[in-house]
C-alpha cells in the first residue's frame, strides 16, 4: 500500500488537489489516501481565553473537512478503496510533516496558489517547508490558470 498524505486548506486549489489525489488512488488501486488539514493555532478564532485550541471549534472543523472531502469523493464518481480524514492543531508546514511522518507517508500532496505578480514559480512557504524538509516525496499542485 502507498501512503499518501494530501494537506488540505479550503482553497479552491486544495479542492483541485483533492481531484488529483483522487484520480491518482483510482489509477494506483493500492493507495490509502490521508487527507489532512491543520488548524492554527495562532489565529485567535481558535483559541479559548487559556491560549488553547478551542475543542468545540475543532470538533466543528474536523466535521466540516471530512464532510467536504467526502463530498468531493463522491462527485468523483469512481470508488476510492481507502480514504481517510484527519484535522489537528498546529503550524502547517510543521503539522504535515510531522503527520506524514506518523503515517509512514511515501508521498505528500500538497497545493500552491502561487504569485499572481510574478512570472515564475516560487514556492510558499508552507509548501516551501514541506518541500524542504519532507522524508518521503513531494508533489506541489499548482493548477493552470486559464490564458496561461
Amino acid at each position: 500500500m502507498k501512503r499518501v498524505v494530501v494537506a488540505i486548506d479550503h482553497s479552491a486549489v486544495s479542492r483541485s488537489l483533492m481531484d488529483t489525489a483522487f484520480d491518482f488512488a483510482a489509477r494506483e488501486k493500492d493507495v490509502i489516501l490521508y487527507f489532512f488539514h491543520a488548524v492554527e493555532p495562532q489565529r485567535t478564532g481558535w483559541r479559548s481565553r487559556s491560549k488553547e485550541v478551542d475543542e468545540v471549534l475543532l470538533a466543528k472543523v474536523r466535521k466540516e473537512v471530512h464532510d467536504w472531502v467526502h463530498a468531493a469523493a463522491a462527485e468523483f464518481g469512481q470508488p476510492l478503496p481507502d480514504l481517510r480524514v484527519a484535522v489537528r492543531p498546529g503550524f502547517p508546514a510543521e503539522a504535515v510533516l510531522d503527520f506524514a511522518e506518523g503515517v509512514a507517508a511515501d508521498l505528500i500532496m500538497i497545493g500552491h496558489r502561487g504569485n499572481p505578480e510574478r512570472k515564475r514559480f516560487v514556492l510558499g512557504s508552507v509548501a516551501a517547508e514541506v518541500v524542504a524538509h519532507a522524508n518521503c516525496s513531494v508533489y506541489v499542485h499548482r493548477p493552470r490558470v486559464l490564458g496561461e
